[in-house]
């Protein structure tokens, strides 16, 4: 049963509300520049179209549609694998195991990897409910700018604070994905796939990579958040605000 709420100017939905026939909240909610959060806790199919369609809604809005391919694929990509920090939060808390011990952290991801599944992702989702690991995504927007926050309630550990950070700066190295399988051939897995593909499709369509940045915010959340410029005269965050971005560790 469909029951979205509006908070202070934000259309509130849950992934089973996705993508249902929603469509005319939506655009009422697009049309008058309102935040739209999504709350979910799998990230299964339907939320993703879902999210597709929030995405192409609000892009139309502005005739930059020619971006949903790139918004979605990277918005894809930053749900999914919010959803599985969840799960692997949870794992790890079941096992008793230390994300800031080197031993059972690897312990942890060898078990992780071997349990992924369909499946095994419904199940943790249920858990992840029942724990309220959720995954907030926000659409916030104007002519100017759509920017996407996805939000898990915990802040990264110290050693995962490190490793993104070093994937992040690998990332940025690469101009297209075809020069990181070059050079990372096959074992792709943990060598920072997703971030590779985040950062190649926004240099496609001349966005600053720097506007995408994973930071802790003041309420001890991890944010991933993607700044798509609607308009050529629009300056990203980080260029406007640095010492801001500096604070928030982007």
């Amino acid at each position: 049963m469909l029951n979205p709420r509006k908070h202070k100017g934000t259309l509130v939905l849950h992934e089973a509300e996705l993508p249902g026939n929603i469509d005319a909240l939506i655009r009422k909610a697009i049309a008058a520049e309102n935040n739209i959060k999504v709350i979910a806790y799998t990230v299964i199919p339907v939320t993703e179209t879902g999210l597709r369609r929030i995405s192409e809604l609000v892009l139309e809005k502005y005739s930059k549609s020619d971006l949903l391919p790139t918004v979605a694929m990277i918005l894809k990509e930053l749900a999914l694998n919010a959803a599985k920090a969840n799960f692997k939060r949870i794992l790890f808390e079941m096992r008793r195991l230390d994300l800031e011990n080197d031993a059972d952290y690897e312990r942890g991801m060898r078990d992780f990897k071997a349990a992924i599944s369909e499946q095994w992702a419904i199940e943790y989702g249920r858990r992840s409910k029942q724990l309220n690991r959720r995954v907030e995504i926000l659409f916030s927007y104007n002519a100017e700018r759509l920017l996407i926050n996805v939000v898990n309630n915990f802040p990264l550990s110290q050693k995962e604070e490190i490793r993104v950070r070093q994937k992040l700066a690998a990332a940025m190295q690469y101009e297209d994905i075809g020069d990181f399988f070059a050079n990372c051939g096959d074992e792709t897995e943990g060598a920072g796939l997703g971030l590779v593909l985040i950062m190649t499709a926004l240099k496609s369509y001349g966005i600053d990579p720097h506007a995408f940045t994973i930071y802790v915010n003041a309420k001890d959340q991890t944010v991933a958040s993607l700044e798509v410029p609607l308009s050529s005269s629009y300056q990203i965050r980080r260029h406007r605000l640095p010492h801001i971005t500096q604070q928030e560790k982007t």
